[in-house]
């Protein structure tokens, strides 16, 4: 399915609450145990893979820096991010996490505003967040099985996907979108082109779109569509 999105004003009533989410999850965040900063001009590309899971939010930086903040139950130095700078890369893996007891954790990514590069994020479970970036910067947003939240940001594209079921919103955004996501998408009161791909067989699927401006291509093996 192709749709031709006129421009349409965006109503600010249905999913305006996601743009609170940043202040509601630091209130339920662990202390802060870890935090290191890195000059945004010797970086032109962020990658985090966090194959364990991780509940990740991407916000904006106040300080013009790049900041890695984590987030834990435990302070314990050998559950920290590697970190490794090399070439305009900037590459973090997560760190170990007990294997007897359960350790809370919470990875926030700080940008400049200004950042226009590159940001991968992959997750195997949990939750990915992005928020309240204008810089324009191409985010490349995975995750295993979980939930992506895209809110009040200005990108020159977002890439999400997800191969198991999880949970797409996406609101208040303006980007070139390339989703492969298997599971529910929710797409409103954006600008936005690109393409949106459900290929999954289930009955938990579904794709709605709504208040959107931009050639968007759709397309479904079993989903319901609700425009």
């Amino acid at each position: 399915m192709v749709f031709m999105m006129a421009s349409a004003s965006a109503a600010q009533a249905g999913l305006e609450g996601i743009a609170e989410e940043p202040s509601a999850e630091a209130a339920d965040r662990p202390p802060l145990m870890s935090s290191r900063s890195w000059s945004a001009s010797d970086v032109t590309k962020i990658e985090l893979n966090y194959a364990k899971g991780e509940f990740i939010t991407i916000e904006p930086a106040a300080d013009g820096k790049i900041t890695l903040n984590e987030y834990l139950t435990e302070d314990n130095a050998g559950y920290y991010a590697a970190a490794a700078l090399s070439g305009g890369k900037l590459n973090f893996t997560q760190g170990s996490r007990p294997s007897g007891h359960a350790c809370n954790s919470h990875t926030v990514l700080l940008l400049p505003e200004s950042y226009a590069g590159t940001v991968s994020v992959h997750s195997g479970g949990g939750s990915i967040s992005l928020y309240r970036m204008t810089g324009g910067a191409a985010y490349d947003l995975s995750c295993a099985l979980g939930q992506i939240r895209v809110g009040y940001v200005a990108a020159k594209t977002i890439k999400a996907s997800c191969p198991r079921a999880g949970t797409l919103i996406i609101t208040d955004t303006s980007a070139a979108l390339d989703v492969d996501f298997i599971g529910k998408i929710t797409v409103s009161n954006s600008a936005v082109s690109g393409s949106i791909k459900n290929s999954g067989q289930s009955t938990h699927m579904a794709i709605t779109l709504s208040y959107l401006s931009g050639d968007l291509f759709v397309s479904t093996a079993s989903a319901t569509v609700v425009l």
